[in-house]
């Protein structure tokens, strides 16, 4: 996995379970290098569309994402540990 302490990174945000659940089901599908938006994780989670953005925003808020320019907006992949 690129990000090898995601889960550092949400233990110290306070989430509550359910978010927990969520981020480590999408750690687990997300292979490395893979460029992902809200809309892969409506298919991933099977989650509305909000709950997809506000995970996004809580990647963001975690520092575990980087946005890749040049595939559209909104498209993220995990950070690797040589970049935190």
């Amino acid at each position: 996995m690129p990000f090898e302490s995601f889960e550092a990174a949400y233990q110290q945000r306070g989430y509550n379970e359910p978010t927990i659940q969520s981020l480590n089901r999408l750690f687990d599908e997300i292979t490395a290098n893979q460029v992902f938006s809200s809309t892969y994780l409506v298919k991933v989670l099977g989650c509305a569309e909000r709950t997809a953005r506000n995970i996004m925003k809580k990647l963001r808020e975690m520092d575990v994402v980087v946005p890749v320019s040049g595939k559209g907006k909104g498209m993220y992949r995990l950070k690797y540990k040589s970049e935190t």
